[in-house]
């Protein structure tokens, strides 16, 4: 098991993903909604690479795989983005955790539906279009 070290982390999604070979994806893929520096570090991810690193996989597009493949569900991964929301930050920390959750698109549950009305009054523009 991965340690709970936010640097460690951070340092893990700095760098182009293979969730489907790297054997510490099933720990840190759920750590990354906890560490600190992670939103920071994806802030500018896209599901598409850009016109210049056509050949690079994007963190986004590199879940979206995954949960299309099976690798991963994405109950937890949406679980996951509103728990990162409930903790707070910037709307420039939030946004990797924003575009995850709108490309998972949960189905409606009432946990979650009360988790969005604890976001709406003080959560940044584009977390609270989500709630």
């Amino acid at each position: 098991m991965a340690p709970d070290h936010d640097p460690l982390t951070t340092a893990w999604v700095s760098q182009p993903p293979d969730l489907e070979n790297d054997p510490l994806a099933e720990h840190l893929v759920p750590r990354s909604f906890e560490a600190e520096g992670v939103g920071r570090a994806l802030r500018e991810d896209n599901f598409d690479p850009p016109s210049w690193g056509s050949g690079r996989r994007t963190w986004l597009g590199a879940l979206r795989a995954a949960v299309t493949t099976g690798r991963f569900a994405p109950e937890p991964l949406a679980d996951g983005c509103v728990r990162r929301f409930l903790r707070g930050g910037s709307a420039t920390d939030l946004r990797f955790f924003a575009r995850l959750h709108e490309m998972l698109a949960p189905a409606p549950s009432k946990e979650r539906t009360r988790d969005y009305l604890r976001l709406l009054p003080a959560a940044p523009g584009p977390v609270a279009e989500l709630a």
